[in-house]
């Protein structure tokens, strides 16, 4: 290929995220499965990506331990304590399925949503129908890639552990090595996901056969995929200067309205202003995830379509940049 791909598909992504407002509410639960690349390595190693952490609002998650002192304490208590315990129990367990489905019926009708775009289409209001189609594939991809995740984050952090009792050069030097391996392994994670759901969800494959494929396009293409996620990288870190700015342009007129507030003494005019800073933001945060998840949706389904097509196969920048 002579010619780059990456600036149309970037202009057709945002084109679509802009224009198809009726993506961004499933676009935010997809943006938990479908990542950049690399930067979301990184951020889901430092678990600080907000739109990857959606799963916080659970409002109890407690461990084992936790757990069993509070059954212990509700069997003291008696039955209608136990009775409130497992009714919370139960609320939790539905919040977190509703959560689970929604993730999974989320990134097939994104994906869905997207290859309709990607043929010129408009995008139709039947997606949830037609992505019921394949949830359970969808599932099963994204809990294998889950756990794997999770088995990599938690050796992470085991060698992380271990090199707070090392000498202090032994220790950097390990934990930086350590964290460099899990971020490329994470990178890879987050790079197969994608491929192998829309595999599962445009292609009808089985999940097994989508796997396969996915990481044999990463072998393939692996220099076109690199510099993807890099790409996806960097509009992760615009995302993130967005959110700074804007949280900052917002908290202009809460200071200036602070400041009559305090001037006057005037309580309400405080928690008005608070209430209005606060509001304003998380609708300008989730708007503003809801925006980057679509794009980073349409990208990867643009560049799918574009490696199974066949035809000239896609050259990497770098290789057309210094042959």
């Amino acid at each position: 290929m002579s010619t780059p791909f990456y600036t149309p598909m970037l202009t057709s992504a945002w084109r679509t995220a802009i224009r198809e407002r009726r993506l961004w509410v499933v676009a935010i639960f997809a943006g938990l499965v479908l990542g950049s690349g690399f930067g979301s390595a990184i951020i889901r190693l430092l678990a600080g990506d907000p739109t990857q952490q959606i799963t916080l609002l659970i409002p109890f998650t407690p461990d084992g331990a936790t757990l069993s002192a509070l059954w212990h304490q509700a069997r003291t208590t008696g039955p209608l304590a136990t009775a409130g315990l497992l009714g919370l129990g139960a609320v939790v367990l539905a919040i977190g399925t509703f959560l689970v489905y929604m993730v999974t019926m989320s990134t097939n009708a994104v994906l869905l949503g997207n290859r309709e775009r990607i043929a010129g289409h408009s995008v139709p209001r039947t997606l949830f129908r037609a992505g019921r189609e394949r949830f359970w594939p969808s599932f099963a991809t994204i809990a294998v890639m889950r756990v794997i995740g999770a088995i990599i984050i938690l050796c992470w952090m085991g060698l992380f552990a271990r090199t707070l009792a090392m000498p202090e050069t032994t220790g950097v030097a390990l934990a930086a090595a350590g964290f460099v391996i899990a971020t490329l392994l994470l990178a890879v994670l987050h790079i197969v996901t994608p491929l192998a759901l829309i595999g599962v969800v445009l292609d009808r494959q089985r999940v097994r056969v989508a796997l396969a494929e996915a990481f044999a396009l990463l072998r393939t293409y692996r220099l076109v995929l690199t510099e993807f996620s890099l790409l996806l990288t960097a509009a992760h870190i615009v995302f993130y200067l967005a959110l700074i700015i804007g949280g900052a342009l917002i908290a202009i007129p809460y200071s200036i309205v602070n400041s009559i507030a305090v001037a006057t003494g005037s309580l309400t005019l405080f928690r008005i202003a608070l209430i209005g800073t606060i509001s304003t933001f998380l609708v300008f945060a989730i708007a503003c995830s809801a925006l980057f998840a679509s794009f980073i949706a349409s990208m990867w389904t643009q560049l799918a379509v574009r490696l199974t097509t066949t035809g000239e196969a896609p050259e990497a920048w770098i290789t057309r940049r210094f042959r």
